[in-house]
């Protein structure tokens, strides 16, 4: 982002100072475990730590059919399924099947297709 806004290049220069000290603040962190590291095996369990992404992060309560928090993972998880599932399914019964006509060349570079989404009940 281009700007000569004073308020903006200083709200960027601390988020970058703040990054920039979070990024040392963890390399040391790390520099320090390392120095520590006796075994190959606590070696590689501290470099996987070192190396894996960001957690993944939690899905919250949903909310049933019957308006009923579902907290369970699993019931989560088949909760959505259900879910995307009905939309998929609302899709195909909804849109149209392609003809089988020739369409001429000036015809389909002239035309377009437009598709319109709507709320799943």
């Amino acid at each position: 982002m281009k700007t000569k806004c004073p308020l903006k290049w200083s709200e960027y220069k601390i988020r970058y100072e703040i990054t920039s000290d979070l990024r040392l603040a963890k390399a040391n962190y790390f520099k320090t475990l390392f120095d520590e590291v006796k075994t190959p095996k606590a070696y590689w369990n501290l470099v996987r730590k070192a190396t894996t992404a960001k957690q993944q992060s939690v899905i919250g309560p949903l909310k049933d059919e019957n308006e009923h928090l579902v907290t369970n993972d699993d019931d989560k998880a088949c909760l959505m399924n259900a879910y995307f599932a009905s939309v998929s399914q609302k899709l195909a019964r909804d849109l149209t099947p392609p003809t089988t006509h020739a369409i001429s060349s000036d015809l389909l570079s002239q035309s377009k297709r437009v598709l319109s989404f709507s709320k799943v009940d």
